[in-house]
């Protein structure tokens, strides 16, 4: 499944000694690139993502419910410190965007505080794409076809 693929080598491209994880966590983008351009690894990526997403309860047709375990698995894989850090330097760009000094980043989740309060849809758009950027990639191998 999904912790068993992230905790394998990569065995190839520019850090063949770092776990998937360790990109997928401190060197995102490269991690995209390869799972963009290298058929391997996307493949061995949509298999594990693909039994991940049955155990979820989800299927291909379905995969909107999806969102928010895709954010949490991401929160798993990075470690709740690293996440609020990235969080609190997401907070300290926006400003004062942000009116609510006491405001943790479950708050900000799908179904958190911030979907009900009004105090929050000044900054929720970054937000939102700041979740959606973290979250595990949706990859699905028959879209490729």
């Amino acid at each position: 499944m999904m912790r068993n693929f992230f905790a394998q080598r990569m065995d190839m491209g520019r850090y063949p000694d770092d776990t998937r994880r360790d990109l997928f966590v401190f060197n995102r983008r490269y991690f995209d690139q390869v799972l963009h351009n290298n058929h391997k690894f996307r493949h061995e990526y949509a298999e594990a993502y693909r039994q991940w997403a049955a155990n979820q309860g989800v299927d291909r047709l379905n995969r909107h419910t999806l969102l928010l375990p895709r954010i949490e698995t991401a929160i798993e894989l990075m470690g709740e410190n690293e996440l609020t850090t990235l969080f609190r330097r997401l907070l300290d760009a926006l400003g004062n965007e942000v009116p609510l000094a006491d405001l943790h980043y479950r708050d900000t989740l799908p179904g958190g505080r911030c979907d009900i309060d009004p105090a929050c849809a000044a900054f929720m758009e970054p937000v939102r794409r700041f979740w959606l950027r973290l979250a595990l990639p949706d990859v699905w191998e028959e879209d490729e076809l």
